[in-house]
């Protein structure tokens, strides 16, 4: 026996014991998302500090669906739009607030189990 049909049988060994692993929910982090939210139009005399009250009412309101910290960083189909007005520039923000959920699909009752060399 060679060394190099020593290697191939070691490793249709593991991939035989690999696949006879017994299967394990995911336990990846996910992106979850809250609907839609639009933030009110503010106006102000500048555009940093309308895009800035713009953004904070935007956060206000997302907390208020649910989001205990939201982010624009997160949010998707996001945007803010700023145009001029006769008192000054006005922006309103709009996305759904989206938060990082971990092991979204492991039941809460239930202990995850440790595998050796994986959850060390």
């Amino acid at each position: 026996m060679t060394i190099r049909q020593s290697a191939g049988g070691a490793a249709l060994a593991f991939v035989i014991w690999l696949a006879a692993w017994p299967p394990h929910a995911a336990t990846a982090a996910v992106r979850w998302c809250a609907p839609m939210t639009l933030g009110a139009a503010m106006t102000e005399p500048t555009e940093v500090v309308a895009r800035r009250k713009a953004l904070e009412d935007w956060v206000r309101r997302a907390r208020a669906r649910g989001i205990a910290q939201p982010t624009w960083r997160l949010a998707v189909n996001k945007s803010i739009v700023c145009g001029k007005v006769a008192t000054g520039i006005e922006c309103q923000a709009r996305g759904a607030p989206c938060v990082i959920r971990q092991n979204p699909g492991l039941p809460r009752n239930r202990r995850q189990r440790r595998r050796p060399g994986v959850d060390a």
